[in-house]
């Protein structure tokens, strides 16, 4: 009974071109596969495009079988199959040529429509990922790096996974059309378990890739995934293991591998990833990582070492542009920060600044570099403007050059552009704190007080052991007369930090605005007692002066400060710190021998 009926089956199947029309199917889906393959690619559709095509492709297979039993193309066209009457009944005459042809025709004409078809689903469900969790094609366009996890036995590999990190911020950022969220917003996570759609979320981006580091000796296990922020699935992910002399090759895959992918699921052809190196150098390459680890925490001893990695760095590469505009870098903190005096510092800083350009000239970090030399040290404004702009050119989406551009030019008294070009740095990176530092200064000099307020105290809702915002606080306060308020500020910050003389001096600065004068000179003594013990900057001295209306020996320390270089002197065009001297003639002098009518317009006025 069973071989009856399938051999009836197998008869029906044969006499209604079952078969015939599952060949013809099948050779059909296989070039629109094959089709497909070459297509998608080309208009750099998403990836999953293809995976669509195959699925439609076997689910249409069924879909062939049923429709080949129910109909049958003859040369009157497409007929419902008539059932069979009877084992003698004559059978339906086999196609003829032309309707041979017409077969071929319409599998063809299947084809043609199912590729139509296919594009233009993917466009469509394509564009509608574009207005996904950016909002915007900007949006698909967005990655974010986060912070490496430091798998390790040893805890001094924290800087080799924050450098690998930041490598890939630095070579994806150099892809044109892609926004990438810059280091300081990124680093924002270390250290925290959160999902990666929330993240993506708060950060605006549609990928995100995250990875951990393993090192052992010369052996380097990296393993990173690229995930789709929308959906949470991952888009790709690879385990590297390599020894450490690989670290530059597998930084290029890794990069060239989420381009190439982050290309391919926007439909983005713009540009080709090309990834630059500073040096060839493996150990000299760690040991600038471990230098700049050390610069951004923004100590005195970090300092220090920092300098000692960069050195060393260049006894390996004495060509290595990014470790000598890091070590320049460096020296102008140690003077900005009043740790060593300028004019033992910038010589130094110079030398390094100008070998950075000299071998590097298309690094944007060391054009910075040597604009600060310009601004703080050679005071040769129209020089540390080029370099400034130079910077922004050849790097566009390093911020810090921005922020010192946009601090410069308020500094310059053209306020209006330096405050646009300072909160352009915030806009590139939010979380980045010394920008918007940089930012709170510039309103306070631009004599915005409130708007700095602001800013200041945002910071220290972001960060609270950011001391420095508190400082800026409260001279911002001050000039609201907002008195005690300011030394709440002060004292907020020496809890923080301890006693240092910047704090003394605003501390003395409130109190001599308030009339206060006793407790004003008492700050002062106390300026004069640290003085004996270690270097003081000769302006905090003046900017004490100024205030308790000593203007002929504030004068006598400003132009020390001038004779030892002090970094920010440019700043006493706009500052309201120095407004009691404006329209002496010695300020006036000092004013003209720094060249300010070249400088910008605009500036400070005398407090009335």
């Amino acid at each position: 009974m069973r071989a009856a009926i399938s051999r009836f089956v197998f008869r029906e199947l044969k006499r209604r071109r079952v078969f015939r029309g599952a060949g013809v199917y099948a050779g059909t889906a296989f070039i629109v596969v094959q089709a497909a393959a070459i297509v998608i690619p080309a208009l750099h559709l998403p990836d999953w495009s293809l995976t669509f095509v195959v699925v439609l492709a076997i689910l249409g297979f069924p879909i062939a079988v049923v429709l080949g039993w129910m109909y049958d193309l003859t040369s009157e066209g497409i007929q419902r199959t008539r059932p069979l009457v009877s084992e003698d009944a004559v059978p339906l005459p086999e196609p003829s040529a032309s309707v041979g042809r017409r077969v071929v025709l319409v599998a063809g004409y299947m084809g043609l429509g199912a590729m139509v078809g296919i594009v233009t689903l993917a466009v469509y469900f394509s564009a509608r990922s574009d207005s996904g969790p950016a909002g915007s094609s900007a949006g698909s366009r967005s990655i974010a790096v986060l912070p490496f996890r430091n798998l390790s036995s040893a805890d001094d590999q924290e800087y080799f996974a924050d450098g690998m990190t930041e490598e890939l911020i630095n070579a994806l950022a150099n892809l044109p059309g892609l926004r990438v969220v810059a280091r300081s917003s990124a680093f924002a996570y270390k250290g925290r378990s959160q999902d990666v759609r929330e993240v993506g979320e708060e950060l605006g981006v549609r990928t995100i890739l995250e990875g951990s580091v393993r090192r052992e000796g010369d052996r380097l296990r990296l393993t990173v995934h690229l995930v789709d922020v929308e959906s949470g699935y991952e888009i790709w992910s690879q385990r590297f293991d390599r020894t450490i002399q690989d670290v530059f090759a597998i930084q290029e895959e890794i990069a060239g591998a989420v381009a190439d992918r982050v290309r391919r699921q926007t439909g983005d052809a713009r540009g080709e990833f090309v990834m630059r190196r500073s040096t060839e150098d493996v150990e000299a390459y760690q040991l600038y990582l471990q230098g700049r680890f050390h610069w951004n925490l923004r100590t005195p001893e970090g300092m220090r070492e920092a300098i000692d990695f960069f050195q060393l760095a260049l006894a390996r590469d004495s060509l290595y542009g990014l470790a000598y505009s890091g070590l320049a870098d460096v020296l102008i903190g140690l003077s900005l920060f009043g740790v060593l005096p300028a004019e033992q510092m910038m010589p130094k800083a110079e030398a390094a600044a100008l070998r950075a350009v000299t071998v590097d000239p298309w690094l944007g970090e060391a054009h910075a570099s040597l604009a600060h030399i310009y601004e703080y040290y050679r005071y040769d404004w129209e020089a540390a403007q080029r370099e400034y702009e130079k910077a922004v050119e050849l790097n566009p989406t390093y911020v810090d050059a921005h922020s010192w551009r946009g601090q410069f030019l308020v500094h310059a008294g053209r306020f209006d552009e330096g405050l646009a070009a300072l909160r352009r740095a915030v806009a590139l990176e939010p979380l980045h704190i010394p920008g918007r530092f940089t930012l709170a200064m510039g309103l306070y000099n631009a004599r915005r007080f409130d708007e700095s307020i602001l800013e200041s105290r945002q910071i220290l809702e972001m960060v609270p052991s950011y001391w420095p915002a508190s400082l800026f606080l409260a001279f911002a306060l001050v000039e609201e007369s907002r008195i005690q308020e300011a030394l709440a500020a002060v004292d907020a910050a020496e809890r923080l930090v301890g006693p240092l003389p910047f704090l003394e001096v605003a501390r003395g600065y409130a109190h001599a605005r308030a009339g206060r004068e006793r407790e004003a000179r008492l700050s002062l003594a106390r300026l004069e007692e640290v003085a004996r013990h270690q270097y003081v900057q000769a302006q905090n001295f003046a900017v004490l002066l100024t205030a308790l209306g000593e203007e002929d020996r504030a004068m006598d320390y400003l132009e020390q400060a001038y004779r030892e270089r002090w970094p920010l002197l440019h700043s006493i065009r706009v500052a309201p710190l120095w407004d009691e001297l404006r329209g002496h003639p010695r300020f006036t002098a000092l004013e003209k021998t720094l060249g300010f009518s070249a400088a910008g317009s605009g500036g400070g006025q005398k407090r009335a």
